[in-house]
């Protein structure tokens, strides 16, 4: 790396962003806070781990007789998550959850300090942090945890001594009841009814797609790559073979399957004409039914957008639908929504648009209006239902 970029003040956001790649990557924190401090810090971390990818000759680990500081553990951590948190040849969200989420905190306070000197103390001053930033107790645990991690790796690759990570090992997680962390909300399944009286506001795509995740339980993401050429359907209960799925990595000599009986044969024989390759549940047929006419023909424009619209589903876009439907039934909120956090600045720039602005953005203000804090997040919890 040749020069590391310095943060910069967005003014109108107030927050910092760092250009990488000749993109903005916003950090974490109020402007000048140890927190923005920490994730700069890991940006750092992280480019200089793809420096050393990129060039062989870089500057060993350790050097002068010494051990590495805490930075140069993480930085060699976050090279080797780069290589190993991989499937089918796209990253994964480990990665991003040790550069942005673990090494933050470790490096707030202990960058320049060597590895090998960290102990049971120092740690827990660490795990005190998190506390004092409200998360709840068991992300601290899972984060710690994590923490642990990159100085077991340490240990396996001989960067760190093993008593240095049987020190840290040592600490226990927070018990429930008996720490300051606040206990995580119990996220409650919603009433079959409110599902179904969304379901009937969404677009029929969605709403089918809905329905065959309540009868196969199968994850949201493999019901978004479904594909008739996955699907046999030689005997009475049909057969899904999901092309990839979570836990792969894990048995790679079983084939995941999910039995689809008679009622989800019911739903999927009206995508039957879709061909072999093309996903069955996709955008594309909302953005037409959303736009056709009576006679079921779209305009030109209309056209052009479902091209440009995405041809498989995932997790936001599904979410944004759900949402949009739980809007039009009036579903109490649960929670905070992410309408709450919505700049009015972002709003109020847009020509021709009044304060009170559709949440959706300007493009749907002709055909309805919100306000700013709209009841969707109130089927939230569906997903962690079905998935």
């Amino acid at each position: 790396m040749r020069r590391p970029p310095k943060y910069c003040l967005h003014k109108a956001r107030g927050v910092a962003y760092v250009i990488v790649a000749g993109k903005q990557v916003y950090l974490p924190g109020k402007y000048g806070s140890e927190e923005l401090k920490a994730a700069y810090l890991a940006v750092l971390s992280s480019l200089r781990a793809n420096a050393a990818d990129r060039d062989a000759s870089s500057v060993p680990l350790v050097s002068f007789g010494r051990g590495p500081t805490v930075a140069e553990l993480v930085a060699a951590f976050l090279r080797h998550a780069q290589v190993y948190y991989r499937k089918r040849g796209r990253s994964t969200g480990s990665y991003e959850r040790f550069a942005q989420l673990i090494a933050p905190p470790l490096l707030a306070r202990f960058h320049d300090r060597a590895a090998e000197s960290i102990t049971r103390a120092d740690l827990r001053l660490v795990q005190d942090d998190l506390v004092a930033r409200g998360l709840a107790r068991s992300t601290i645990n899972d984060r710690i945890g994590y923490a642990k991690q990159i100085f077991k790796w340490g240990v396996e690759n001989d960067l760190v001594k093993p008593e240095t990570f049987a020190r840290i090992a040592a600490l226990k997680g927070l018990v429930a009841g008996r720490s300051p962390a606040r206990e995580p909300e119990p996220v409650s399944a919603p009433a079959d009814a409110v599902v179904e009286k969304t379901a009937a506001f969404a677009s029929q795509t969605v709403a089918d797609l809905i329905f065959v995740l309540r009868r196969t339980g199968m994850r949201p993401g493999e019901a978004f790559r479904m594909r008739w050429r996955d699907v046999d359907r030689s005997g009475d209960v049909w057969l899904y073979y999901p092309s990839e799925w979570k836990t792969e990595h894990w048995r790679l000599a079983r084939r995941r399957v999910v039995s689809l009986a008679a009622p989800v044969r019911e739903v999927l024989e009206r995508y039957v004409d879709k061909s072999p390759d093309e996903p069955i549940f996709s955008p594309r047929d909302a953005v037409r039914e959303r736009y056709a006419d009576k006679k079921g023909d779209v305009s030109e424009a209309v056209a052009a957008r479902i091209e440009r619209t995405a041809a498989e589903y995932n997790k936001n876009s599904f979410r944004r639908a759900i949402e949009r439907a739980a809007i039009r039934v009036g579903v109490e909120p649960r929670g905070r929504t992410n309408c709450d956090t919505l700049p009015r600045r972002r709003f109020a720039r847009k020509p021709g648009l009044r304060r009170r602005k559709s949440f959706w953005g300007a493009r749907r203000r002709r055909r309805r209006r919100f306000t700013l804090k709209p009841p969707h997040n109130a089927l939230s919890p569906t997903s962690a239902r079905l998935g």
